[in-house]
């Protein structure tokens, strides 16, 4: 299934997209499911088969994709978990060697942003904004010292997402602003969807690329990450229990903008472009004010 969130006269609204139709959730459901997307992947049972056989030719098309407000899939999860490093390629562009074990950050959920808004950033506080495509993966069951070998049975599905990084604040003074570089608002595109773990097999063989305007910037694939969705569940969760909706963002492949001679930073106007195969597409303008 792929599923979203989506602007309504009522707030944001859960939204299921079935070839190129929306229906909403709720409706779909004659009321039985919650409006909200964090709270249908809370519930844990309605499973696609369920929910895709609701689905007939009498059921309300709410509108086509087009037509609708699309907002992040996910917006208040508990916690957004980043990965550093993870793809070699990326490691070696800036000088560093690949590490042994998963670098583990954080981006504060005030960051979230939708799939097709603008990227409002504040030229008094950053000149170097620089994109980052990466896999995100939303857990779906609650988890705590989680096996590899049972790892996936606790993702809920895929989604695009954007790092977007401040990179004058992160590498700032001595010790760096890590958090501030990484957590401006805006600076957590997420979507256009989820789409369920039924629905990727294999989370380690997609195709990751990212454009800025008509340049391809990164271009890679999930299998070259260094460690796999399935390691990185199992480690983070060694020492901090995974709630439904939380949010892992695991790493982006080399073509970052400061490792580019001379740097490629994003600009007022430029559009960022970010795609994974079968989770769909993002593009955000970047507005400098």
């Amino acid at each position: 299934m792929k599923l979203f969130s989506y602007k309504s006269n009522s707030g944001l609204r859960a939204g299921l997209l079935y070839e190129t139709q929306l229906f909403d959730l709720r409706e779909l459901s004659g009321g039985r499911l919650p409006s909200s997307l964090l709270q249908f992947i809370q519930i844990g049972e309605w499973s696609a088969d369920i929910i895709l056989n609701t689905i007939s030719s009498k059921s309300r098309v709410k509108a086509e994709l087009e037509d609708v407000q699309i907002s992040a899939p996910i917006i208040n999860p508990s916690k957004i978990i980043a990965v550093g490093l993870n793809y070699e390629d990326h490691a070696i562009e800036i000088g560093v060697t690949p590490p042994e074990k998963p670098i583990i950050f954080s981006k504060f959920t005030s960051s979230i942003t939708g799939p097709y808004d603008e990227i409002y950033c504040p030229s008094s506080l950053t000149s170097k904004l620089d994109y980052e495509v990466e896999l995100g993966v939303v857990i779906g069951t609650p988890g705590y010292r989680i096996s590899e070998k049972t790892a996936l049975n606790h993702v809920f599905g895929y989604m695009v997402l954007n790092d977007l990084s401040a990179r004058d604040l992160q590498f700032s003074d001595h010790s760096g602003q890590w958090d501030l570089g990484k957590s401006l608002d805006g600076f957590c595109p997420c979507g256009p969807y989820i789409v369920t773990r039924d629905e990727v097999p294999d989370p380690q063989c997609l195709s990751i690329e990212c454009r800025v305007n008509d340049k391809i910037v990164q271009s890679s694939n999930t299998s070259n990450m260094l460690f796999t969705v399935q390691k990185l569940i199992s480690y983070v969760s060694q020492g901090i229990s995974l709630f439904p909706g939380d949010i892992i963002a695991t790493g982006t492949p080399a073509g970052v903008g400061f490792s580019q001679s001379p740097p490629l930073f994003l600009a007022d106007d430029d559009e960022c472009i970010c795609k994974i195969d079968g989770l769909g597409t993002q593009r955000n303008k970047i507005r400098i004010n």
